[in-house]
């Protein structure tokens, strides 16, 4: 019956558009948490529900360059570590953006000539 229905309902090419949906995700401009929602909402969609190696490179493999060199220095086999570490990192970097920001990321050479 449900088969019956997805034959009639379904578009044609309706998976294959959530692969390619899928395939094209980056994480672009989107903070981790967006970006992994819209990464778990594929999974579940095109049916990946199980979480494999190939789904963990797929998640790294898509975030912004700078975060994945972050994460090569560190062995990430579950979807659960990636999300965690990346969140770290992601902090991590948003603290040092808003440090040169304010100007905090001075050495401190530089620091003590300035306050001669």
């Amino acid at each position: 019956m449900v088969e019956k229905m997805k034959r009639q309902f379904i578009l044609v090419d309706y998976e294959l558009e959530l692969l390619k949906k899928m395939q094209s995700l980056k994480q672009g401009s989107k903070i981790i948490k967006e970006y992994t929602k819209e990464f778990q909402k594929n999974l579940i969609r095109t049916g990946h529900l199980e979480i494999t190696k190939e789904n963990v490179t797929r998640y790294i493999n898509r975030l912004r360059s700078s975060i994945q060199e972050e994460t090569a220095v560190v062995r990430v086999v579950t979807m659960e570590y990636a999300y965690q570490i990346t969140l770290k990192i992601e902090k991590r970097m948003n603290n040092r953006f808003e440090n040169k920001q304010n100007g905090k990321d001075r050495s401190y050479i530089q620091q003590k000539e300035d306050e001669q």
